[in-house]
């Protein structure tokens, strides 16, 4: 029987992101969807139902902290995890991320490959290799 890989939602409206994170996370066996904007993100949870979010905070129809204000109006975030990856480095736009439920804040120029794996490894409880 196999083992269902663990399904990250990657919503970002920067579509070379989206592509170059799904590449990789999914080089390193996770299943990746993505949508291109919050509204779309938040019709991806209800429908695949996710193990991870990561959200960017400028985009189009819903920005990611109204996506983040929907998910803990859901009860979602509670469950689980959501990291915010975003170009807003801001000490503010941080704090109101985390309170909004965000477990971690990761600033986009400033995160590698590695560091977004070592991420969502805590979350997903996969192993990362030193």
């Amino acid at each position: 029987m196999a083992i269902a890989r663990k399904k990250i939602l990657f919503i970002d409206d920067d579509q070379f992101i989206r592509k170059i994170y799904q590449s990789d996370l999914t080089a390193r066996g996770f299943e990746v969807i993505t949508a291109e904007d919050g509204e779309i993100g938040l019709r991806k949870v209800e429908t695949d139902q996710p193990d991870l979010v990561i959200c960017d905070l400028i985009m189009p129809q819903k920005n990611g902290f109204e996506v983040l204000e929907e998910l803990q109006k859901s009860g979602f975030s509670a469950k689980v995890p959501v990291i915010v990856h975003s170009n807003l480095a801001q000490e503010a736009d941080k704090e109101r991320a985390l309170h909004l439920g965000a477990r971690e804040y990761l600033l986009k120029d400033e995160t590698t490959f590695d560091a977004m794996f070592e991420a969502v490894s805590r979350y997903l409880s996969v192993p990362v290799e030193s």
